[in-house]
C-alpha cells in the first residue's frame, strides 16, 4: 500500500510540471452526479496573489498544500457514495497568459481534478469530475453550483456548450 501511495505521488509531481495557460477570468466546468460546477478565477484575487519568481525552485503554494486543500473543498462539496468514491486524479499548475504577444507572467495558480472513480465494476460514459482552483496564497475559490442542463443541438448536430452554462 506504502509503494502504492508514493508512486501516486511521483505522478502527481510529474503532473504539476506540466504547464497550461489560462486568461484573465479564465473558468473551469465539470460535472457530477447532476450538477454542474463552475469555477470562474476573479482577475483581482489572481493579481493579489504572490508571484512564483523565474529564480525560484518551487512555487510559493507547495504541491502538497495545494493538494490538500483542494481536498478539503472537496470534502465540504461531495461526498463518496453510492458505489463511488472520490481520488484526486491530477494536480497541475498552470500560469496566467494574460497576452500572448508579452512576456511570460510570473502568475500562477493549481488545478486539482477529482474523479469519482467506481469501486467495483467498470464505469461507462463521462466520468464524474471536480474541478477547483487553488491559487498561490491558499485561497480556494468555491465554484458556483448549478444543476446539470443537457446541451441543446442545433439543426447542423453542433452542440451549443453555452446552454450549460445558464
Amino acid at each position: 500500500m506504502k509503494s502504492v501511495f508514493a508512486m501516486s505521488m511521483v505522478v502527481i509531481a510529474g503532473v504539476c510540471l506540466v504547464p497550461m495557460s489560462a486568461m484573465p477570468n479564465e473558468f473551469f466546468e465539470s460535472y457530477a452526479f447532476g450538477k454542474f460546477y463552475v469555477v470562474t478565477i476573479p482577475d483581482d484575487a489572481l493579481q493579489r496573489t504572490p508571484a512564483w519568481m523565474e529564480h525560484a525552485e518551487n512555487p510559493p503554494l507547495p504541491a502538497h498544500r495545494a493538494r490538500k486543500l483542494a481536498t478539503q473543498m472537496k470534502e465540504s462539496l461531495v461526498e463518496d457514495g453510492d458505489g463511488y468514491k472520490w481520488r484526486l486524479r491530477s494536480l497541475a499548475l498552470y500560469p496566467l497568459d494574460d497576452n500572448p504577444f508579452e512576456p511570460p507572467t510570473d502568475k500562477w495558480f493549481w488545478v486539482a481534478t477529482f474523479w469519482a472513480m467506481k469501486v467495483e465494476g467498470a464505469a461507462t460514459g463521462r466520468p464524474h469530475e471536480l474541478q477547483l482552483v487553488i491559487l498561490m496564497d491558499g485561497t480556494v475559490i468555491k465554484p458556483d453550483i448549478r444543476p446539470w442542463r443537457p446541451v441543446k443541438e442545433e439543426a447542423n448536430g453542433n452542440a451549443d456548450k453555452r446552454d450549460r452554462a445558464k
